[in-house]
């Protein structure tokens, strides 16, 4: 099968019921040690839906290393700079190797509320507070969600603003997080009392 062929596969696993992300590694780990140096959008994309397989498997290692490379083909795309940079800080919990790419993802595209959200966890996970709620500030005036709420929160709480963090907490839980965000809002609510 041809690249292409392998990536339109891999495309149609992830949205199958029968499919998901071991059947994209399937399709895609042939090509992950091609040269791609003279089709370097194919490789970006080949890397990129690999490395969101492995992420989705549940290997955050290949995942990141995975992103890495995707990013030597094309280091200015926003898509794959933000998602290097939240598997840095939620896998790796390592968000000093992923804020250089968070900030560009950001520059390149400023108005997107997840790049803002991506950054703004990173600088709590450094803690520095007051930047992130600017950034985070910034992402909720775009269009919030309750991941950029919850993020908020956490901010205003590590910044000891506990009534306002209560509050980001419940906004967030107004806007429907999935059941894994609903316990941290839980947990930062309760801390922030």
């Amino acid at each position: 099968l041809s690249p292409r062929a392998r990536i339109q596969l891999a495309f149609l696993a992830a949205s199958s019921p029968s499919g998901g992300p071991q059947k994209m590694i399937e399709y895609l780990q042939p090509l992950e040690s091609m040269d791609f140096s003279k089709t370097p959008s194919v490789g970006a994309v080949v890397l990129e839906r690999l490395g969101t397989a492995y992420y989705l498997a549940g290997d955050c290692a290949k995942a990141v290393n995975t992103y890495e490379r995707a990013l030597v083909y094309s280091p200015d795309a926003d898509v794959i700079l933000n998602n290097f940079a939240y598997l840095c800080g939620d896998c790796l919990k390592d968000p000093d190797r992923g804020l250089s790419a968070a900030r560009r993802a950001v520059a390149i595209a400023p108005t997107r509320v997840e790049y803002l959200d991506t950054l703004g966890s990173l600088l709590i996970a450094k803690g520095e507070f007051t930047e992130a709620l600017g950034v985070l500030d910034r992402a909720a005036d775009i269009g919030t969600s309750a991941a950029v709420e919850y993020h908020r929160a956490q901010a205003l709480s590590g910044l000891n603003r506990k009534p306002e963090a209560r509050a980001a907490c419940t906004k967030a839980m107004g806007l429907n997080p999935d059941p894994a965000l609903i316990a941290k809002i839980e947990k930062l609510s309760a801390e922030s009392k």
